[in-house]
């Protein structure tokens, strides 16, 4: 593929994912707060977070006949995208049934997940491998600068509508906004390169995916990923409940809470690209979890302070984009391209499961012990336990060891894909410029034997 070509891909890539990113932050990351809105209870916003998720991804196993059908992962992941926008759609008109909410929102998930593994497989064959984590490092800063702004933009709206005792009509505008910005990355998507499946491409069953994620040294850190997701999944999707239900905190200030996140993920991520080459996505993940541990107990400390809880949502959102960036590379460096999409789409069931597991322990000692400060600590407690657990699961993933491998760089290619998407990280990508111009880049390489 021409340099002009791919520079075109990285560009329309990087502003699908900006699209995206308006519709996550004026969307999903509100459907807590809009159930609460609705008067439904603490425990119902918190299981809008996961059990549509769960849901999503059972629906999502019935895809992968379907893709091979297709052929076109274009034409598969804009029609998956449309459909996403679709149920954004359907949501608004749902608002008077908690049911309705729950069966909109896990057909949104349903879309999305259906959009992962083609995803996955398209990007790797559209972003060289040479600068793929440095981009997709600076793809996702950008990105989350996008969703930052998103965000602050949908608090200060339903601040306003809830001021004017007009919340509800606040939330229907925020989704309808969303539905728009997803048929935009729509857009983007039909304007990049088109890739069909790889050659030789399988679908397989559950026990075949497996046994391909058993037999891969690397693979094998997608069974960490089950027990860090049912850990923090114990405590995070509470969080919104336990700040907007327990501590009343106000719609403005519970946007900055969020938003802080996301801005500490912007300025974290451009300095993670290098790191996670060279110390590889196990160190990444240790670090992450090991940092993680605490947080959920830090609530409780730091809430109703707005400067400590914004402090500890910065700590977390460094955190966050270690482990993002990590579970990023795994997926596109520990399967097989070929057996990739079924695996994935295989996988997120037990992902989803291990993240309802976690939530669903969450939310059946909040029923038992009550939405109050206790309920919450003994909830936030159990996460920390569970986190250090999760932690030991690390042990199975083989150390890697580094290997130097001569590449050719297209010089420019890396700070180009970025500028030309909006010019807000000139400095980042100058940087990444200069370092692509070095001709020796360390990788790394599993070389350590199965423990099968």
């Amino acid at each position: 593929m021409a340099q002009r070509d791919v520079r075109r891909d990285l560009r329309f890539m990087t502003l699908e994912g900006s699209a995206f990113c308006i519709m996550a932050g004026a969307g999903e990351a509100y459907f807590p707060a809009f159930v609460l809105a609705l008067g439904h209870s603490q425990v119902s916003a918190g299981l809008i977070a996961t059990l549509p998720l769960f849901l999503g991804s059972l629906l999502q196993n019935l895809f992968p006949p379907l893709m091979q059908r297709v052929g076109s992962l274009r034409s598969w992941m804009v029609g998956a995208v449309a459909l996403q926008a679709l149920f954004l759609l359907v949501l608004i008109n749902s608002a008077a049934s908690l049911p309705l909410i729950f069966l909109a929102v896990s057909l949104y998930w349903a879309a999305g997940w259906a959009c992962g593994p083609a995803f996955n497989t398209w990007a790797e064959r559209l972003v060289p491998r040479s600068v793929r984590p440095k981009y997709f490092a600076r793809r996702t800063a950008l990105c989350n600068l996008v969703q930052f702004t998103s965000m602050l933009g949908a608090g200060w709206l339903l601040s306003r509508g809830a001021q004017s005792g007009q919340a509800l009509q606040a939330f229907t505008l925020l989704f309808g906004l969303a539905a728009l910005a997803r048929l935009t990355s729509a857009f983007f998507l039909s304007r990049q390169t088109d890739a069909r499946l790889p050659e030789g491409h399988r679908v397989l069953g559950f026990k075949q995916a497996f046994e391909v994620v058993r037999k891969s040294p690397q693979g094998r850190t997608l069974f960490y990923l089950l027990g860090a997701q049912a850990s923090l999944q114990m405590a995070a999707p509470f969080v919104s409940p336990f700040l907007l239900g327990c501590q009343k905190l106000g719609y403005f200030d519970y946007m900055l809470v969020l938003s802080t996140l996301v801005l500490a993920r912007i300025l974290a991520l451009p300095r993670l690209g290098g790191l996670v080459r060279r110390a590889g996505p196990r160190k990444m993940f240790y670090w992450s979890g090991l940092g993680l541990i605490p947080v959920p107990l830090l609530w409780l400390v730091c809430a109703p302070s707005l400067p400590a809880m914004l402090a500890l949502q910065a700590f977390t959102g460094v955190l966050m984009a270690c482990y993002d960036l990590a579970v990023m590379m795994t997926y596109m460096e520990a399967i097989p391209a070929i057996e990739r999409p079924s695996v994935l789409t295989r996988f997120s069931v037990a992902h989803t499961l291990a993240m309802l597991g976690g939530s669903a322990v969450g939310s059946l000692l909040l029923w038992a012990l009550g939405s109050s400060w206790t309920g919450y600590a003994v909830v936030f407690g159990l996460a920390v336990v569970a986190r250090v657990a999760a932690l030991r699961l690390l042990a199975i993933v083989p150390v890697p060891t580094p290997r130097v491998e001569f590449l050719a760089v297209p010089p420019r290619l890396e700070a180009e894909s970025v500028v030309s998407s909006g010019g807000l990280l000139t400095k980042v990508a100058r940087r990444a410029e200069t370092r692509a111009r070095e001709v020796a880049l360390t990788e790394l390489e599993v070389k350590a034997p199965s423990r099968n």
